[in-house]
């Protein structure tokens, strides 16, 4: 079998592969040029022999050792990198069998609570429902007697038929009197209360008005009232209010003002009324330490009018001093407060032994309250009722000068340089004193040749004139002192 192949007049194609015996000859080729020799390989560098590795650490387990390294062209997969603690942690399978041992517990746990729970409800429905009743079992006999079982047990249904119930017993009205004719609280209260009244009164003091309020006692059907001088002090328009016994407001009267005197803090009101309740007043000599009283006003205003306080005599013929003022009083832990001036402290027969007031007995101090005796006040009011004023005392009666004026205290005179005296507010325009040429902010310094420093002094100088009287008088204007003569005007 032949190949056929055409020459081209080129070098022929080299086939792959081997000639066939039947082709014809090639062409004699050229000798091939001749191939530098190889290059000479350096020979091989020597690999230095390996580091000796260090004997692996003892494993905590003990018999661990790592795995043999498989042959080679094993099918095996490589062991993983040896490391001293790897075969000393806990396995996969050891980590989930604590985990079960830790959710069996947690499930041991919720089972047990869940049956204590149904135990409880299986019992409560029991005992509390309408399987059983649980019987309170019997008492032992009283020890007092022991015949008796205790009276403080309340039968079951199956002893008295049916269930007990709050018997209130209708309370007895207390009796009047005893024996001995003492008073009960509620007697004394509706036999006082009526006769103790509320007083408001408006009053002024240089450009500053005010309104006070206290109690009273009514002393005659009349209108004649007891009270204390520092209600009704520098006041103009006083009122009284009468109460029934069940404190209920009754009639409102304009009073005018007896009397007053401030050394004993007591003065007489009038109105004009008839047939009023009156108090019964007791010898004050006689209290005894330690016995019943109570106190009747209308503390804090006339909102709490009528209270009743009770206590005991503490003290009787107590000197307590007060502005320089010394009383004789009585002392009792039953509460006045304010308000209850003029009000009635009255002994356990219900009679009136004494007249409160907070102003003699006020302080820092708990349960102390005075009460100026009835014994010691009868002569002071006689007086006021007669005169209008007690000898050495105020009188509200007392004639006018037709001014408005107050004290000028040494703080006021330091600082603007004033003499002490009384200073003029206002002059009335139809009295004396503006005719005579008396004005706003002169200062009276003399009256009828007394030294005149307050207007206490001024008082006491017009206490025993009268109405068209004639009053001396220095006022200091501005730096200089003038004379003047003022007829004296009817009181207001």
């Amino acid at each position: 079998m032949n190949d056929e192949y055409t020459p081209t007049g080129d070098r022929p194609q080299e086939l792959s592969g081997a000639v066939p015996d039947c082709a014809p000859p090639a062409a004699e080729q050229p000798p091939a040029a001749e191939q530098p020799p190889a290059a000479e390989q350096p020979p091989a560098v020597e690999q230095p022999p390996a580091a000796e590795q260090p004997p692996a650490a003892a494993s905590p387990t003990a018999g661990t050792e790592p795995p043999p390294v498989p042959p080679a062209g094993s099918d095996a997969p490589p062991a993983p990198p040896y490391h001293p603690d790897y075969f000393s942690r806990p396995t996969p399978r050891a980590n989930r069998n604590r985990g079960l041992m830790v959710f069996a517990v947690i499930m041991a746990v919720i089972l047990c609570l869940s049956l204590f729970t149904l135990a409880g409800v299986t019992l409560y429905n029991l005992f509390m429902g309408n399987g059983f009743t649980l019987h309170t079992p019997e008492r032992l006999p009283s020890v007092d007697n022991p015949g008796v079982s205790d009276p403080g047990r309340v039968p079951d249904d199956g002893e008295s038929g049916n269930k007990p119930s709050l018997d209130v017993q209708d309370t007895p009205d207390p009796p009047s009197t005893t024996q001995t004719g003492v008073l009960s609280g509620p007697a004394i209260s509706k036999k006082v209360r009526p006769v103790v009244v509320g007083i408001v009164a408006l009053g002024e003091t240089g450009y500053q008005t005010f309104q006070s309020s206290g109690s009273g006692i009514i002393m005659s059907a009349d209108g004649y009232i007891i009270t204390n001088a520092h209600v009704v002090e520098d006041t103009y328009d006083v009122t009284v209010i009468t109460f029934n016994g069940e404190n209920v407001a009754g009639t409102e009267y304009k009073a005018r003002i007896v009397g007053s005197d401030t050394n004993s803090d007591l003065a007489v009101l009038k109105v004009e009324a008839q047939d009023l309740p009156v108090a019964e007043f007791g010898d004050s000599t006689k209290l005894e330490v330690g016995e019943m009283a109570l106190a009747i006003g209308n503390p804090l205003g006339l909102e709490l009018a009528g209270s009743v306080t009770q206590g005991i005599i503490s003290a009787v013929d107590r000197e307590v001093s007060v502005d320089g003022i010394t009383m004789t009083l009585v002392q009792t832990d039953a509460s006045i407060n304010p308000g209850n001036s003029g009000g009635a402290l009255v002994n356990q027969y219900g009679q009136v032994i004494g007249i409160n007031t907070v102003k003699m007995g006020r302080g820092q101090y708990e349960g102390l309250g005075f009460a100026i005796p009835i014994n010691v006040a009868k002569p002071i009011i006689d007086e006021l009722i007669q005169n209008g004023y007690v000898q050495g005392g105020v009188n509200v009666n007392r004639p006018r000068i037709g001014i408005t004026c107050e004290t000028v205290t040494p703080e006021v005179a330091d600082y603007w340089n004033y003499p002490l005296g009384v200073y003029i507010h206002t002059v009335e325009a139809d009295s004396d004193a503006y005719r005579k040429g008396l004005q706003s902010k002169d200062i009276i310094t003399k009256a009828n040749g007394v030294e005149i420093t307050s207007v206490e002094d001024l008082n006491e100088v017009l206490n025993p004139l009268k109405e068209g009287d004639t009053l001396k008088i220095v006022l200091w204007r501005d730096g200089k002192y003038y004379n003047a003569e003022i007829v004296l005007m009817a009181p207001q």
